[in-house]
Order: structure tokens, then C-alpha cells, then sequence
């Protein structure tokens, strides 16, 4: 696969009692790789390469593949094929998991979490579109929610701007892009 430009691996949960988000799931019949840390969730497209299995993959691959790519050929996008194991564009080969016991836990039902929603969006015109500069929401969080980041994102009727609520009375507002 073609190793996505996206950091899939940065949504994984490093929490020791969630094993089974610990790890990014290659799913080759639906050409994605999948991560969640439990409070978020990341979809993101691949083309497998013939011979690819599906399961879990190390999350640190994904950095690891391509700083090896760059290194191998700057011309190509850094990529690796994964089957029992994983191999870099070098050629350099490394396990799948590092705990293969841990390769075997089950993942959570990913589809299910998002499917009635997400079918729901493709399929009608109503509900809302809101397109955010992520850098811009990352700075307005650190300034309205300093303890734990946690923000409520407020959309009335047919306004333009998305109102940020933060911690003890904090707020911002996200503008429309221009």
C-alpha cells in the first residue's frame, strides 16, 4: 500500500487498558486504514497491493515506512507491502505487531459507529457542510479550554459562524472560509 500522507497513527489510543486501539486496521477489501483512540476516528483511503492481508498493523510503520521511502527513492510516495509481515520500499521487513498476541485482539465495529450518520449525509441534502481550518481550531482549544481541550461546537439555525464553547465560561468562534 501506498503509505497515506495523512498521520493515521497520531489517532491511535496509547492507553494501556485499550489494546485493541493500540493498533491502526488495515482493511484491504475496503481499501482503508482505520484508527481510533475511542473519542476519535480516522478513515483513510489506500490501494492495496496484491498479496496485502488485512488486520492490524503498528502504528509506528507508518513513520517508519516513510522515512525509509524518502530514503529509498524521493520520486515515489513511500510505501509497504503487508502480509505476515510488513516490507519497506527498502526491502527492510519487520513484524506486524510487535506483541503478536495483540495482533489478535478484535477491533471494535468501526462501520457500525458511523454507518446510519454517515449514509445519512451522502444520501440528503439537509443538515449542515462545515469545513474547519484545523491549525485555527487547535489554537482557539489551547486558548478556551486549557485544562482538557475539550470543546462544544454550536451551530444555530442558518449561521455562518460556529460558536467554540471551552472550560469555565471560555468561548471562541470559528469563521467561515473564505
Amino acid at each position: 500500500m501506498q503509505i497515506p500522507d495523512g498521520k493515521i497513527e497520531g489517532v491511535v489510543s496509547s492507553e494501556q487498558n485499550r489494546r485493541s486501539l493500540s493498533r491502526v486496521k488495515y482493511d484491504v477489501e475496503g481499501k482503508r486504514v482505520i484508527a481510533s483512540d475511542g473519542r476519535m476516528m480516522a478513515f483513510v483511503p489506500v490501494e492495496p497491493d496484491e498479496g496485502d492481508v488485512s488486520g492490524a498493523i503498528d502504528p509506528d510503520h507508518f513513520q517508519e515506512g516513510r522515512k525509509r521511502g524518502r530514503k529509498a527513492n524521493r520520486l515515489i510516495p513511500p510505501s509497504m507491502k503487508v502480509n505476515e509481515i510488513v516490507t519497506f520500499a527498502d526491502g527492510a521487513t519487520s513484524p506486524r505487531c510487535s506483541n503478536k498476541d495483540e495482533s489478535l485482539l478484535p477491533f471494535p465495529d468501526f462501520d457500525a459507529v458511523i454507518s446510519d450518520t454517515w449514509g445519512k449525509i451522502k444520501t440528503q441534502s439537509e443538515g449542515y457542510a462545515i469545513t474547519l481550518n484545523a491549525n485555527l481550531l487547535i489554537r482557539l482549544a489551547a486558548a478556551v479550554a486549557p485544562k482538557n481541550g475539550a470543546i462544544c461546537l454550536w451551530v444555530k439555525g442558518n449561521q455562518t459562524v460556529v460558536i467554540v464553547k471551552g472550560e469555565d465560561g471560555a468561548y471562541g468562534a470559528i469563521m467561515p472560509i473564505k
